[in-house]
């Protein structure tokens, strides 16, 4: 039976594949999921391949949610045996089958990185380590960086004192996981490439079982996913991977290109299908994303094309500072919401966190309703993990995180000297705190009230955790109420309390909605879901028209009608790392994967991207002045409108940073493609061709009756010669301008010659 009917050409070459390692190049928008999804029910429907034999991995919940729908629609019942999810939850899965193999227990907890960070400042503490020496972050950020490479303390590198203390704390932070029977988010492959490799009986039964492989979205695969990718292929080599190199953004977070780059040197006889039109965007939105893109070196070629009208041209403007900028943005919603576009249809997308703080005072001033994604999260509110916590520490007896963080939520008499002693009497004892609690009545030193107060807690514990069979939602509601945190909520006073309130009821409510949806639901795989959630999946639980505020990386996955993106600036869009010297090769690296990322950020639009940079922006504590993004210097001239705002034009001539205060990027920049000169010589003087659709930002108006064959000049382009005239609620002129090409201009704009 041939299910890809419905599949474009190269689609269907994907989807048909037979044995042997693939390699699917899918551009933005060429429908990716679909074909993995296709490919999925190929194999099965008419491959005769049975579904439990298949394993696809990716890398959200949400893009595993989607595609376990697809392949439910073309499958039937028969899909959810196939072994689909992200490859942390495809490894905490294989984990759940062998803890003991890796020195873990049943039940094990997943630390999130409010845990980790949490245990990392607490052993600092113990040590006696300055955090001006080593602060918590940095040391986390060792911690992961290794793990992603998978590597352990002791492959760390020893050049000072400084990286000794390191390599210490990191060895006591795994040890202390081991002893609370835990695993944070970089354990999860680590320990599972290590069951892999270790284990000779695991491996080679997973790979009898698995007679394929697919993985999505593998230009962001870091060095221990590509190692357990290895160790899980067969001998018939089955591996279908799907990604596009054009958008790998995360080498922050150990994501290297060179895997998607050298996949077939690792795989030789390697099919390769590359997926090149785009079903998302309009033609202008595809030609510019494009033209940005295509500057890297360090790339598959690939040359991408919709069937979709031009539509809009990409809109670049200039404003004066980040106010105004912010204020366009705002007024640009209200009119595209008015002309239809719901907000929930529209983004906007910044380079850091940082440039949030603007745009969300504008929004508020002016009531429209917004989501920061990636932000303060439901699953990170306090009250939220004080009741997860509770219930962590009946699934796991040893979870030192859970139980700091509820051993006095709410107040219950034990404070710090109660706490200090107890954990160094479990630690003696080599005892769980959970279990050390039980004993205080023998800890000498301990207060008499801590004491009580401990041995009642305890109690507690043992109490409800012998009701967990009871299932996830009677246990929670039971926590909820006995604990104490319902009715501290309650009797709170403070302005805030009662949202808090109905954000812990609305946990409970989850875990009900959560066990409905499963068979024979236990308490710890509603945790591992909560903990392995991500700021992209809670996107979807935003049914309220509201519009979304992220920054680019967080994007990654999402698409909109309409698309704003502010601060495109050089140092901020490229953003320039200001405080490390590196080399050449680590430049052109970084400028590369920026340049995916505004790839990404502009393929998110459907049908409206709007590019804003600003004359100045205060940001990061002080003023700043960076000239144009050099991704601007990069747009197809027939493909973009320009306009510059009130506040820019009404600024003194504007004036390019010193040479020892601009990036190194702006003073070795390669020549600009195409008419537009580089970013570093752009003057004050963009044309002005949309200031009818920002309102508020109109200037007064001119005469405009021009002709065909008129001579005229512009600020901008200099001299040139009308060409076409088009009508309208603005009177349009197409001038042909030496050097320049055509450009289409609003005639008030436009003086004679």
């Amino acid at each position: 039976m041939d299910l890809t009917t419905e599949l474009s050409e190269p689609q269907r070459r994907a989807a048909l594949h037979g044995d042997g390692p693939l390699l699917v190049l899918a551009g933005a928008g060429s429908g990716k999921t679909r074909v993995i999804t296709y490919r999925i029910a190929h194999l099965v429907a008419a491959g005769g391949v049975a579904p439990w034999r298949i394993l696809a991995v990716t890398f959200t919940n949400k893009a595993a949610g989607e595609m376990r729908e697809r392949a439910r629609t073309l499958l039937g019942p028969d899909a959810a045996q196939v072994w689909l999810g992200t490859f942390h939850s495809t490894c905490a899965r294989l984990l759940r089958r062998h803890p003991e193999a890796v020195g873990l227990g049943k039940d094990f907890s997943i630390y999130d990185d409010d845990d980790s960070r949490a245990l990392v400042t607490r052993i600092l503490k113990e040590k006696n380590v300055d955090p001006n020496y080593l602060a918590p972050r940095d040391m986390q950020g060792i911690i992961d960086r290794a793990k992603q490479d998978g590597r352990g303390p002791d492959a760390l590198p020893r050049r000072g004192t400084r990286d000794e203390t390191a390599a210490e704390i990191f060895a006591e932070y795994d040890r202390r996981l081991r002893t609370a029977n835990a695993a944070d988010f970089g354990d999860l492959l680590v320990l599972a490439a290590k069951l892999l490799a270790e284990h000779d009986e695991v491996r080679e039964e997973l790979r009898r079982r698995f007679l394929h492989l697919l993985v999505d979205e593998f230009q962001d695969t870091n060095r221990i996913q590509f190692r357990i990718m290895q160790l899980l292929v067969n001998d018939q080599r089955n591996i279908c991977v799907v990604g596009d190199d054009d958008q790998s953004i995360y080498r922050w977070r150990g994501a290297e290109v060179k895997n998607i780059l050298e996949f077939e040197k690792h795989y030789p006889g390697t099919v390769t299908v590359r997926l090149e039109q785009n079903y998302r965007s309009t033609a202008h939105v595809l030609a510019a994303a494009s033209a940005v893109v295509k500057r890297n070196e360090a790339r598959h070629p690939k040359e991408l094309w919709t069937a979709n009208p031009p539509g809009d041209p990409v809109r670049v403007v200039l404003a004066g500072d980040e106010r105004e900028e912010a204020g366009a943005v705002v007024r640009l919603v209200q009119a595209q919401r008015t002309e239809g576009i719901p907000l929930a249809r529209q983004a906007v997308f910044y380079r850091v966190n940082a440039q949030s703080r603007v745009l969300e005072e504008a929004l508020r001033g002016h009531g429209i309703p917004y989501v920061v994604i990636g932000g303060f999260r439901f699953f990170e509110r306090a009250e939220v993990k004080d009741l997860l916590a509770y219930l962590r520490l009946l699934v796991n007896p040893a979870d030192e995180a859970s139980f700091l963080r509820v051993v006095n939520v709410p107040p219950r008499g034990i404070g710090k000297v109660s706490v200090e002693r107890l954990a160094a009497y479990a630690r003696e004892a080599g005892k769980s705190l959970s279990v050390a609690a039980a004993e205080a009545g023998n800890i000498s030193g301990l207060p008499a009230a801590g004491g009580r107060a401990l041995t009642t807690l305890a109690g507690q514990l043992s109490t409800w955790r012998e009701t967990l069979i009871e299932g996830p939602l009677a246990v929670a509601r039971r926590v909820f109420e006995d604990s104490g945190l319902e009715r501290a909520l309650r009797d709170d006073r403070a302005p805030e309390a009662e949202n808090r309130l109905q954000n812990v009821r609305e946990l409970v409510g989850s875990i009900g909605d959560w066990a409905k949806e499963h068979e024979a639901p236990t308490l710890s795989a509603y945790l591992e879901h909560v903990t392995l959630q991500t700021a992209i999946d809670e996107l979807d639980e935003n049914a309220a028209d509201r519009l979304a505020l992220m920054t680019v990386h967080s994007a990654k996955g999402l698409e909109f009608d309409a698309v704003y993106v502010v601060g495109v600036e050089d140092g901020l869009f490229p953003y320039r790392h200001r405080d490390t010297e590196v080399d050449r090769h680590e430049e052109r690296a970084r400028l590369e994967e920026e340049r995916r990322l505004a790839y990404v950020a502009m393929t998110r639009a459907r049908r409206f991207l709007w590019l804003f940079h600003a004359r100045r922006r205060m940001l990061f504590g002080g003023t700043q002045t960076l000239p144009p993004s050099r991704f601007l210097s990069d747009l197809p001239p027939d493909a973009v409108e320009e306009a510059i705002l009130p506040g820019a034009r009404e600024q003194a001539a504007w004036s390019l940073p010193s040479p020892d205060r601009r990036s190194a990027w702006s003073r070795s920049r390669p020549p600009a493609v195409g008419r537009r000169p580089p970013a570093d010589t752009w003057d004050d003087q963009l044309s002005p061709t949309l200031e009818q659709e920002i309102r508020q930002s109109v200037v007064e108006e001119a005469g405009t009756s021009f002709r065909v064959g008129d001579k005229v000049r512009h600020a901008r382009f200099g001299l040139g010669k009308v060409v076409d005239i088009e009508s309208g609620a603005e009177v349009k002129l197409s001038v042909e301008f030496t050097g320049w090409g055509k450009k289409k201009l609003i005639a008030r704009f436009v003086e004679r010659a």
